[in-house]
């Protein structure tokens, strides 16, 4: 059972033509900022870092009949900007992060290429090097990105009983306490005043975030963990599983550890806990506007979730889902929750339908699936009540 909103596979599996700007040191560190064809209708601006082997992507839509596009890129030490521009006199910015090795020699360039062996004709012109045009902020000195961090501990501090913070695989909750998470994050300090950093150092590459628990009797929704990635990948291999969601089979444990640590640390992603047995046996969740598989506004959200085979039939998607739909509009103040299901999971379109969603007779395609992207989808709708 499951929608088909695919909640571990969505940034990943459509691999579209592209073109763009890029600095290269490895295949473990390296960013890039480009223009990625979708479809007729739209297209996406883009930008991924990776650092010491982890991805981070970031997208947003714009129109498919836009067809130059000027791109900026700036360092200071060991910081970078990405800013795009479709008249080469206004700038906006696409990416800020942090590059770990990326304080010394750099190669940065041009690039393009077709992953699906496709092709298209990509045009370069009015390539310059200038003075940096991206303004330090604060100096951009060692002393200030300590003060940034600073700022990390006092959010952390700040955190009260319902709230999980993240950073990096650790998490903390108020019950650890204060003194806990100031150790922590100094421990941050003393690595990056080392000579080689090996945790997160800047809050640009921090992965923090505040994921509330929520729980009914029988259920507990809660962050994802690395500890999850055996009991994930034993249901999420499951060949009737992905597949009713948009997504494949996970093939190993290591897949299932990677999904949690790059995809599943975001807001709006929970981990189903079975409480009986304390197991994780699914996921629920929404996407926001910039990541959703349909056209929606921006004070809208996609609602996904699946349960592992062995729980089907018990209620639990709707209970889940109804969890995440009033945390949806109590919390995060959307006004309207989408859903989208292939008609031949017609259990996922009675879950929907449970929780108060109406059928808008609408089908269409979702391009972003990794299985079922051919497959008509029906859509759902849910309004906030007043």
């Amino acid at each position: 059972m499951g929608a088909c909103c695919p909640l571990h596979h969505h940034l990943r599996q459509h691999r579209p033509d592209q073109c763009g700007i890029v600095m290269y040191l490895n295949s473990d560190n390296w960013l890039k900022g480009s223009v990625e064809y979708e479809n007729d209708e739209f297209q996406h601006l883009s930008s991924v870092v990776t650092n010491n082997g982890y991805s981070d992507w970031a997208t947003t839509a714009i129109p498919a009949d836009v067809k130059t596009m000027w791109h900026r890129f700036s360092r200071r030490e060991d910081d970078y900007c990405i800013e795009c521009s479709v008249d080469g006199q206004t700038f906006s910015q696409m990416r800020v992060c942090h590059m770990y090795a990326g304080a010394n020699e750099i190669s940065f360039g041009i690039y393009a290429c077709s992953p699906e062996e496709a092709s298209f004709t990509a045009v370069f012109s009015d390539m310059k090097i200038t003075e940096c045009a991206w303004k330090a902020h604060d100096g951009q000195q060692p002393f200030e990105k300590m003060k940034r961090l600073d700022a990390v501990i006092d959010r952390i501090n700040k955190v009260n009983g319902t709230e999980t913070i993240v950073l990096g695989s650790q998490q903390y909750t108020q019950k650890d306490g204060k003194g806990k998470a100031n150790v922590f994050a100094n421990a941050i300090k003393h690595d990056f005043k080392s000579k080689n950093p090996t945790y997160f150092t800047s809050t640009y590459s921090l992965l923090l975030y505040s994921s509330k628990k929520m729980e009914t009797e029988r259920l507990l929704l809660r962050p994802w963990q690395d500890g999850d990635a055996e009991m994930l990948f034993k249901y999420a291999s499951d060949p009737d599983v992905g597949p009713r969601a948009g997504w494949p089979p996970h093939k190993s444990v290591e897949e299932s550890l990677g999904i949690i640590q790059t995809v599943f640390r975001s807001e709006g992603m929970w981990a189903v806990i079975w409480k009986e047995s304390g197991e994780a046996i699914g996921c629920v969740g929404f996407l926001p506007a910039s990541s959703s598989n349909l056209k929606i506004a921006e004070d809208h959200a996609e609602v996904g979730y699946w349960i592992a085979r062995p729980y089907w039939g018990k209620g639990i998607c709707t209970e889940a889902l109804q969890m995440v739909i009033d945390y949806c509009f109590s919390e995060k103040g959307f006004t309207v929750l989408w859903g989208d299901y292939f008609p031949s999971n017609p259990a996922s379109g009675r879950v929907m339908e449970k929780c108060g969603f109406l059928d808008t007779g609408e089908e269409t395609l979702c391009p972003n699936l990794e299985v079922g992207a051919d497959r008509l989808v029906k859509v759902m709708k849910l309004e906030k009540t007043r």
